[in-house]
């Protein structure tokens, strides 16, 4: 006696809805076949749904954070400060060892200037207004 044993399917032989379909002239095999393309497509559609929402979710995200990113210019000097006009030649120490008050360190003061403007990096360029804090200068340069 042989017995044929079907993975996947919980038992070891086919259901009686699989032997009706195949009483119509479909075998039992083709019954299971259309069933599991059908479960496949289920799973590649659902996979297909994940996919297209997970982009909509990613990019709407980006749009909201870009939305919502703000220039960081920096806001229009003050009475007590003043503005220094870059030079060819000019970098952020010389500018700030030029207008930094005595006993006041020239990294703090380059800092200070960089934060007050805005800038991420310490490259200047030539015609670039530079706004001086009064917390640096005691007096503005001539």
């Amino acid at each position: 006696m042989v017995q044929a044993w079907v993975l996947g399917s919980g038992s070891a032989s086919a259901s009686t809805a699989e032997m009706r379909r195949a009483g119509d002239g479909q075998s039992v095999g083709a019954v299971r076949n259309r069933r599991e393309r059908v479960a496949s497509l289920g799973f590649r559609g659902a996979r297909s749904v994940f996919f297209l929402l997970a982009f909509l979710l990613l990019f709407s995200g980006f749009a909201v954070v870009r939305s919502f990113a703000g220039e960081s210019a920096p806001q229009p000097a003050s009475a007590q400060e003043f503005t220094v006009l870059v030079d060819s030649g000019d970098s952020l120490w010389s500018i700030a060892e030029s207008v930094k008050r005595d006993g006041l360190d020239t990294r703090e003061a380059i800092h200070r200037i960089m934060k007050r403007n805005a800038l991420s990096s310490s490259e200047l360029v030539s015609g670039q207004s530079l706004i001086i804090p009064s917390s640096i200068a005691s007096q503005p340069a001539s």
